[in-house]
């Protein structure tokens, strides 16, 4: 597959297929979309910085304009192959040794906004949209009543976006843009506190991220032999963090779950654990004020 938008008009092509066949198939997606944004409320940036560490970017910066958000990192991009992933509950170009693995959490992202878009690489972007995806139902004689929008995507130049969008001039560098628009005040205010109280520590549930930089927010993580160092701008993780390295192997009734590829994987590589616990005066502490990691 080429591109994005080739990428992008092949899965619609399927989904027409489909909901020409079983046009009760339109409202049954409609809902699975909703329930899968339900079972991920208060998820989406989480759900989004494992993205953009399954696309081994070390930083991530988050903006909060107006009526909108942006979530930027300098990882490899977006592949046409996840388009799939980021369409549908049940699909995932996801390999062994990512984080998701079911394609449902980009969903979580409409619990902000109903009209998110994924600019990256090459001038490429996908977008979802309500208006566009009823219209295009109706153009092709379908019931545009209840509108699966969530898997139904739409190209878009990033360059056309950035001349109308003077914000995502300033994200230039960066490789990949999840724009969330339409943002209403409530949802910004939840937006604002969620980026406030945001745990520095989750940071170690990634492989790749290693900064995110957010309004009055800036996390760093520094890998180091045995000892991390955290640096957050609130000034209130502690600094020094002992951490541990420590390895699986399932039993072999589990590992017949799996699929071989991944059952192959973690043959050979077993499953991996990073354990973290914060240091003070060179003693490990509780961690009371800090989930375990």
């Amino acid at each position: 597959m080429e591109n994005i938008r080739e990428a992008i008009e092949e899965f619609r092509q399927r989904q027409l297929d489909v909901y020409e066949a079983d046009p009760g198939r339109i409202s049954r997606d409609a809902r699975g979309a909703e329930r899968a944004t339900k079972d991920h409320t208060g998820r989406w940036l989480f759900e989004l910085l494992q993205n953009s560490d399954d696309a081994r970017a070390s930083e991530v910066r988050v903006l909060v304009k107006d009526d909108a958000v942006y979530v930027a990192d300098n990882g490899c991009g977006l592949k046409p192959e996840a388009v799939s992933a980021i369409c549908g509950t049940d699909f995932s170009d996801k390999t062994t040794g990512t984080i998701g693995r079911k394609g449902v959490g980009f969903k979580s992202v409409y619990e902000v906004s109903c009209n998110p878009q994924v600019l990256t690489a090459n001038g490429e972007g996908i977008e979802f949209s309500p208006d566009r995806a009823k219209a295009w139902l109706q153009q092709n004689g379908l019931d545009g009543g209840h509108v699966p929008y969530q898997w139904i995507p739409f190209f878009i130049a990033r360059d056309e976006a950035q001349r109308q969008d003077p914000n995502l001039n300033t994200l230039a560098a960066y490789k990949t843009v999840v724009r969330l628009r339409g943002v209403s005040p409530e949802k910004r205010q939840k937006v604002e506190q969620l980026l406030k109280e945001w745990p520095p520590h989750a940071l170690f549930a990634f492989r790749h991220v290693r900064q995110i930089n957010a309004p009055d927010l800036e996390i760093t993580l520094i890998p180091g032999d045995g000892v991390w160092n955290m640096r957050d701008s609130r000034g209130q993780t502690p600094a020094s963090w002992l951490v541990a390295r420590h390895t699986e192997y399932p039993p072999r009734e589990l590992q017949e779950l799996l699929g071989a590829d991944e059952r192959q994987a973690i043959c050979t590589d077993g499953v991996g654990f990073l354990i973290a616990a914060p240091l003070e005066n060179d003693c490990v502490v509780p961690t009371k004020n800090y989930l375990p990691v």
